[in-house]
């Protein structure tokens, strides 16, 4: 099935979740993807789902801070985790952004992305390689749970690094494949 992502669309499912996987059901959009747990419960987001007759195949799961979007985060037990995503049917989790480096703030007035990108690039190689080990470290805690792990792109890991590299050739080399995978932004 061809699948959508609700993130495509606003604040539509914020307003009205209930509408709208009704709405994507009636087009033919079965297979949904969260892009968070939109400040629900588990069994809140399933009992909708199950109402529009839909079915969401995975989530983006943030690391704690300011777009956890819930109370799980990618830092969470992973049996919290396990539960949750049991409750909605859900066995693959993506994470959508690096940490961001320590003391991360988005300076008044600057664009967040330009500022998370600025700040990604004078964290360096070293930031990219914690981010690998994290993915693999979580991954490991959460595969027994039968939930696979995986990390979502955007631009800023194809800039430039000192060293002639880039946060996505880090990613690459240092993840180990047999439990990190890769969804790609393109």
């Amino acid at each position: 099935p061809i699948g959508l992502q609700l993130y495509t669309l606003g604040d539509m499912p914020v307003k009205d979740l209930d509408g709208t996987l009704a709405k994507l059901a009636a087009v033919g959009f079965t297979d949904i993807e969260l892009p968070n747990f939109y400040n629900r419960k588990p069994a809140d987001l399933r009992a909708a789902a199950d109402k529009a007759g839909v079915r969401y195949s995975s989530i983006h799961m943030n690391m704690p801070g300011p777009f956890t979007g819930g109370t799980l985060s990618l830092m969470s037990s992973p049996q919290e985790i396990a539960d949750g995503l049991n409750t909605l049917g859900i066995y693959q989790v993506f994470m959508p952004l690096c940490p961001l480096p320590e003391g991360f703030s988005i300076p008044q007035g600057k664009n967040p992305q330009v500022a998370i990108g600025d700040a990604l690039r004078e964290a360096g190689p070293d930031h990219w390689k914690r981010t690998a080990t994290l993915l693999n470290e979580r991954a490991a805690a959460l595969k027994p749970f039968g939930i696979s792990l995986g990390y979502h792109n955007h631009n800023m890991e194809f800039a430039p690094l000192p060293g002639g590299t880039t946060g996505w050739e880090i990613l690459m080399k240092e993840t180990d494949p047999s439990l990190v995978n890769f969804e790609l932004d393109l």
